[in-house]
Formats: C-alpha cells, structure tokens, sequence
C-alpha cells in the first residue's frame, strides 16, 4: 500500500514541476510583441492540454486520482514522461532567458523599415524609451541557430503529452479533452497575429481550435468595420426554384453551378430604427460564416448573403443566408466518408423537429443520439470561445442534409438560425425570436432581458431534453385536468418538474444531469472569465455527455 501511495505522490510531484516550468516562455507569449511568439503560444497550447490532462486524471490530488490503481509500471512511465516534459519546458525556458526574447523587437510595417534606418528616424527614437535595451547580436543568434531548437523542444512537449493521452486515456476522453481546447486557450488569445497563427495549426491536430480562433479573428475584423464584407450574391448570381422557396441556383464566378439552401430573413419583423443595424449584423456574421463554415464546427458552407429586397411578392424586403452541401469528403465519427444526395430539390436538409415528428422515420438508436446531443454542445463550446452568442438555437434550426435514397445520419447535424446571433458585448435589437410562440419555450423566462452565455444555453438544455425523448415538447398531450404551459417561465417550470425528471429513467443520470446543468443555468454568469465558464461547461455538460453509452 505504501508503495501504491509514493507512485501516485510521485506522478501528483511530476506533474507540478511539468506544468508550472515555462515562466520566461509565458513572459514571452504574454508580450505579444516578438516576431517570435507564436512559438510562445504553441507553448501555451500545449500546457494547455497538459493543465487538461491533469484535470481530468485529478493528478493534483494523491488520494482522488484516478491513476491510483492502474499497475506500478504505468505510473512508472507517466512520471517518466512528466519529467522529459518538465526538463524540455526548462530547457525551452533557459532559451528565452539566454536570447531575451520576450525583449520588444522593432515593430512597424515591413515597408517603413527602410524609412527608419537613420538616428533620428521615430522607430529610433521609440526603441529608446524601451525599459530594457535589445541586444541584436542575440537576437540574430536567436533567429540563425536556436529558433528552430526552440520549436523541436515545444513539439517534443506535445509529443509527450500526446503519450500521456495514449497510455492513460481512453480515445472518448482524450476527444472531449480535445474538444474542450478552443474555451480555455482563446481567452488567452486576442491579438490577431496570434489568431491568425492559431487559425493556421494542423487541422489534423487542433481543427476545433484553429477554426474558433478564425472565427474569432474574423469576428474581431468585423466589429472594426460593423457592415462586415459577406459576399454579396446578387438576382443574377442566383436563380431560386419556383417549387421550393428555399432552394435555388447559384452561379459561381468560374461559371459552375451549384444547388443552395436560402435561409431567409425577414425585415418585417421589427422596428424601422433597427432595421440598418439587423442588416450591418447579417452582412457581418455572413462575412464570418464564409471564413469558417466547416463540418467540424457544424457549420454548412456559406457563399454569402442574398438580398431579396426586388422581391415584393414576399411584402417585406428580405436577406438571405445562402448554404450549400457539406463537402462529399467530410468524415464522419465513424471514419467513412459520408456521400450527400446532390438533388436538394427532390432531397431537402431535414430539420430536427421534421425529423423527430415523422413517424415513418424510426427513432435513432440511443448512442446516436447521445452522439448528437455531444456534438451540438460541443459546437456551442467553439461558438462562445469565438465570443459569438446563437440566440436563436431550437429543433428547426438543426439541418440533417440526406444522403442517396433519403436515408439521413443524426450524427451529422448542422447549425443554422444565425439571424438573432450576435457577439457577446454587443447590445441586443428588437429583432429576436421571442415573439414566436411557436417556439418561445426554447427561451429562458429572462432572455427578453439579454440574451447571456448561460441563457443562451438553456435553449441547447431544450434541444437535448427533446433529443432525449425523441419528442418535440408542444406535441406532449397535458395530463388530465392541466393545461398546456403559456409563456416561457411556465414552460420552464413545466420541464424541470416532468420531462426533465424522467429523462432519468429514460437516457440515464449522466444525460439527466447535463440537461439539469443548462436548464437550471447552474453555470457562472458572463462577468466571470471565459476560461473559467468554458472549464465548468466542460465538466458540468460536455464531460457527461461523452461518457453516456447505449
């Protein structure tokens, strides 16, 4: 038993001296200011996982870690590989120390350099009022010899903590983990160079986080100039379907043609004064649904915003999301590659409530469904990462596009119903979805108050409560002398009374519990930091989700 105990004491030392090395390394990412940080930040990533990894094992702690009864030899080789991380995080440290390069270098435009080369040049004169001198003999040193160095210790680091995954974890686990990277990094992360350098990772690496940090980065070119720059698809580039209002033609620039889902939105529906700001806010998300709409974020992809204003038959003037398929190369979970039926015309996307309500459809077996309910909390997790709230997120704004012979994978879902979205900061406008009744108790009893991150989940604690029953709630029969709830804080009483209580019975306490989480809104509120938010998502509601099993 003594000897069980000094193993887990072992790896609970190893791994406070692995992640805590690298004070210099953070000093250097933390400038922002080097042409070299954005090695500082691979770093940062990388602890990141490690800080991660630690959590989850609970390593901080001898007696709850739950490496404590796995055999000697195993605890051996993670103690092992704590140390080559700490000695490389030291190593890589010593480096930074001996080049200083968390010193600022010489900023400015490549094209004013050349400006500057003389005494009494501003860049010059700048560079003196620096607290510490640069010493260019180090920094040429820097970028000749030990630049490269620097980066093959930040990827044998990664390297290791990729083994500790291997040798501790179960692949399950090691992807929630994963998936939990963009919340904890990107609150870290607001320069653009660094954005844009995350945006450029492996996507067979980090896919999840490279493109949270694009949306990020875009979302943050956007707020500069707020009408945004979505491609503006025009009557000429667009030819819609008589027979499916929704569906049309578009013409590329190359002259090829493709078939597009058009989702609408209505001017009509709110004030005049707001009218502008709706459409600076559609353009501007359009803009950021172009750079980033990809599978792994459950986005379809985007080709701009169509304005319908010339259509008066439709009264209102209109604008439009236009969508195409998910590329026929996209994997799937299961590691096949997934064929999408190219006629959206005799095969429209299907939204989750048509699917759900259709009772020549077979429900789906439990473990797809708990695979969707984790997908789409994993997607709301990169969604606020980006800093973007949904507000507008209900069964019908859930797609499923078919594939030949109309046969359809729940796995695979995709995310529309960006039109109320918003980034989180930015004030809310009259238009919302809350005045839909059909709809409304998908809303928190305060959202008329502002939409929050918490408020904002409470409508995914919907969603996976229905995903759970496989039932939409409106279509639930009142029990003898009740009525059907009326407006949203009755809908609210309603679910945490019935249907949350027997999705126990019905999907298991794991779900139950992670459903309790978001319709209770038992997360911080939007004043706390977002790193802290996106940790207790991840162990209230992401975590649980992962481990449900049919």
């Amino acid at each position: 038993m003594a000897e069980l105990a000094l193993g887990v004491i072992g790896i609970v030392a190893a791994f406070k001296g692995a992640v805590e090395t690298g004070i210099f390394i953070r000093s250097f990412f933390d400038a922002e200011a080097t042409e070299s940080s954005g090695l500082g930040l691979y770093f940062l990533i990388e602890k990141m996982r490690l800080q991660l990894w630690g959590e989850h094992c609970r390593v901080r702690d001898s007696r709850s870690c739950i490496l404590r009864d796995k055999p000697e030899d195993l605890k051996r080789l993670v103690i092992q590989t704590l140390g080559n991380i700490e000695r490389l995080s030291k190593a890589a440290d010593d480096m930074v120390k001996e080049y200083d390069i968390a010193t600022s270098s010489v900023q400015g435009p490549t094209n004013e350099l050349d400006d500057n080369l003389h005494p009494d040049s501003d860049m010059v004169h700048d560079i003196a009022k620096l607290p510490k001198a640069i010493k260019p003999r180090k920094r040429l040193s820097w970028i000749i010899y030990a630049k490269d160095n620097f980066k093959e210790k930040i990827d044998a680091i990664g390297h290791h903590i990729t083994y500790l995954h291997r040798i501790t974890l179960e692949y399950r686990v090691a992807e929630l983990l994963e998936n939990g990277l963009p919340g904890r990094v990107l609150p870290n992360v607001n320069n653009n160079t660094n954005l844009r350098t995350l945006g450029e990772l492996n996507p067979e690496a980090h896919q999840s986080l490279a493109l949270s940090a694009l949306a990020k980065l875009h979302h943050q070119m956007a707020s500069i100039d707020p009408k945004g720059s979505a491609t503006c698809v025009t009557k000429n580039d667009l030819q819609l379907l008589g027979r499916s209002p929704d569906i049309g033609r578009l013409k590329q620039p190359d002259g090829a043609t493709l078939t597009v889902r058009i989702e609408w939105n209505d001017l009509g529906t709110g004030p005049v004064a707001d009218a502008e700001k709706y459409v600076d806010r559609i353009n501007s998300l359009g803009y950021i649904l172009e750079k980033v709409s990809e599978p792994a974020l459950r986005l379809p992809p985007c080709y701009g915003v169509f304005d319908d204003s010339l259509n008066t038959g439709h009264g209102a003037r209109r604008l439009g999301y236009v969508f195409g398929l998910p590329p026929n190369d996209s994997t799937c979970s299961s590691g096949h590659n997934i064929k999408y039926e190219t006629d959206l015309c005799t095969y429209p996307p299907i939204r989750l409530s048509e699917l759900i309500r259709d009772p020549k459809r077979p429900i789906p077996l439990l473990g797809d469904r708990f695979q969707l309910a984790y997908v789409l909390a994993c997607a709301f997790s990169c969604f606020h990462a980006a800093g973007w709230l949904h507000k507008g997120f209900h069964t019908g704004s859930i797609w499923f596009f078919q594939k030949r012979g109309g046969r359809v994978d729940v796995t695979q879902p995709f995310i529309t119903g960006f039109q109320y979205s918003r980034p989180q900061g930015e004030s809310s406008i009259a238009y919302t979805p809350l005045a839909d009744r059909s709809i409304e108790y998908y809303y928190h009893p305060d959202a008329d108050c502002g939409f929050t991150k918490k408020r904002d989940l409470y409508s995914l604690g919907v969603v996976l409560s229905e995903i759970g029953r496989w039932t939409i709630l409106t279509d639930l029969k009142p029990k003898p002398r009740t009525k059907k709830p009326e407006g949203r804080s009755e809908w609210r009483n309603f679910m945490l009374k019935g249907p949350l209580v027997d999705l126990g019975w019905r999907v298991g306490d794991k779900y139950q519990s992670a459903v309790r989480a978001l319709l209770e809104c038992e997360l911080p509120d939007d004043e706390i930091p977002h790193d802290y938010f996106a940790e207790q998502f991840l162990e209230k509601v992401m975590k649980p989700l992962s481990s449900c099993s049919a």
